[in-house]
């Protein structure tokens, strides 16, 4: 036997002594197996502050989208462009809702886009055409579903 195997009858593999010996060194607030910091904590996440915007992590009041969208804004002041109700839409929506392209038939997920026209504004960016979610819901096309068949759900018609 080997000194390695004789080590591992001893030590099973998954115990690790710096392990074992953590709690004794650690505060009491700290011995939890996922620590969930309370609302307030300075270890919380902190909400965007556009109403609509469902994310966290924001730095100065804002999500890292509205971040971007106030500085490809030019960085006009920052407390008139959070109260401004045009620049909600640049982040999610928490709501389901028909899509932003006047005319379409689809549903907008939390982009409030559905996913042929975030697909078609994807395409443009990936192209390097930078066009505000606003002007691109100005200029698309609304997309016709296609013909509805016969439900495939068994005992449908």
């Amino acid at each position: 036997m080997t000194a390695g195997e004789r080590l591992a009858t001893v030590l099973p593999l998954h115990t690790d002594l710096r392990a074992a010996a953590l709690p004794g060194v650690v505060r009491p607030e700290f011995r939890v197996g996922r620590f969930v910091p309370p609302p307030g904590h300075y270890l919380a996440p902190t909400p965007c502050r556009l109403p609509a915007c469902p994310r966290a992590n924001a730095s100065k009041g804002l999500c890292g989208v509205h971040d971007t969208a106030w500085h490809k804004a030019g960085q006009p002041g920052r407390e008139a462009w959070i109260a401004d109700p045009v620049n909600g839409p640049a982040g999610l929506s928490p709501e389901v809702g028909p899509c932003m392209v006047p005319g379409c038939s689809y549903s907008g997920g939390m982009s409030r886009l559905c996913d042929p026209h975030i697909a078609q504004w994807n395409g443009l960016r990936s192209r390097g055409q930078h066009v505000a979610a606003a002007e691109f819901t100005g200029t698309a096309v609304p997309l016709p579903r296609p013909a509805a068949g016969a439900c495939g759900f068994p005992g449908y018609n």
